[in-house]
């Protein structure tokens, strides 16, 4: 918990309601593959891009992305360049008319008695 919030009167209530949006929109950020490879490159060259793109699949974007950054700017003294969370186009909606799937698409065989 942040702050723990009992009684008090609807500004406290209004202050504390944006404090917390304020908060939270802290965490809408990403890393991308290519600014934390730009970032070891300078800070631990050791670092392969299987190492990285592993690293950053362990971290989801936003809060994981958040606490990483968080992580390295401990333990670098500086932090990769982050951007703003964007949902991936990736997961649109289904279209109104499904395609047909191929079992229901063709016609099918009778099977002819055997003698």
């Amino acid at each position: 918990k942040k702050q723990e919030f009992s009684g008090g009167d609807s500004a406290r209530l209004q202050q504390y309601s944006r404090s917390l949006a304020s908060a939270g929109s802290n965490f809408q950020i990403m890393i991308t593959e290519d600014d934390l490879i730009d970032f070891y490159s300078e800070h631990d060259p050791t670092k392969t891009p299987e190492d990285i793109a592993a690293l950053l699949a362990k971290h989801e974007p936003r809060m994981g992305h958040y606490k990483l950054a968080k992580k390295l700017e401990k333990k670098y003294g500086s932090a990769p360049k982050t951007v703003p969370y964007k949902k991936s186009k990736s997961k649109s909606k289904p279209s109104a008319s499904p395609t047909p799937s191929p079992s229901t698409s063709r016609p099918s065989k009778k099977q002819e008695p055997q003698t």
